[in-house]
């Protein structure tokens, strides 16, 4: 039996384009929101909820559009929107325990009108939502094939279990000292976009994935 490939450089992805980048900018918002501008613990854990949840959503559409583009899906828009609700509702669950559970025991009264009426918070919900909809539509899912598209589908939504599961868990760290957990926090969510494979077999998940995955490479 053949040797496994070896392991990449952690370098590797840094050397192959502007993607690590624009992964750790997106999460490095909520650090700089909390050191320079003062972000209390909730609206921290909010931004985090919200970049998780705008990325689901925005790879669902992505790989609506893919199969749309494929003639796998009708055009018809009710249904398109009922299966975006659904994929957005099944793989985003650890997501919406996240909201649940923020909403009923640490979003302080009146938390959402004091905070959707600051400006500089809607511009950086906004920024995170663009670098959202970049690195979806960077992945490329429109002009794969069937088999390409359930592939990079099949190992994302793992991928965001695993994100929605290891948030949840830091979230109880945030009364602690919010200043270094978020630092944590972007740290650990920056490495699982930036090298996807290793950390889906860090959690037994590398079988959701196999060596042509696009974007799954070690």
């Amino acid at each position: 039996m053949p040797d496994a490939a070896p392991s990449r450089s952690h370098l590797a992805p840094f050397l192959e384009g502007p993607g690590p980048y624009l992964v750790v900018a997106r999460n490095a918002i909520p650090v700089a929101g909390v050191w320079v501008l003062g972000w209390s613990a909730p609206l921290a854990a909010l931004t985090l909820w919200f970049d998780g949840m705008a990325a689901l959503g925005t790879l669902c559409l992505m790989v609506m559009r893919a199969r749309l583009s494929l003639g796998l899906e009708a055009a018809n828009t009710g249904r398109l929107l009922a299966a975006w609700l659904f994929f957005l509702a099944f793989f985003g669950m650890p997501y919406w325990m996240m909201f649940l559970g923020l909403n009923a025991w640490f979003f302080p009264k009146g938390f959402w009108s004091e905070q959707l009426a600051d400006p500089w918070v809607v511009v950086a919900l906004l920024v995170i939502l663009s670098g959202n909809v970049m690195e979806e539509v960077r992945r490329g899912l429109v002009g794969m094939s069937e088999a390409g598209i359930r592939r990079v589908s099949q190992g994302q939504f793992a991928l965001h279990w695993v994100r929605g599961g290891i948030v949840v868990l830091l979230l109880a760290l945030v009364p602690l000292k919010v200043q270094y957990f978020i630092v944590v926090v972007a740290i650990a969510l920056s490495y699982l976009e930036i090298y996807p494979r290793r950390t889906l077999r860090l959690f037994g998940l590398e079988h959701e994935v196999d060596d042509d995955t696009p974007g799954m490479r070690d």
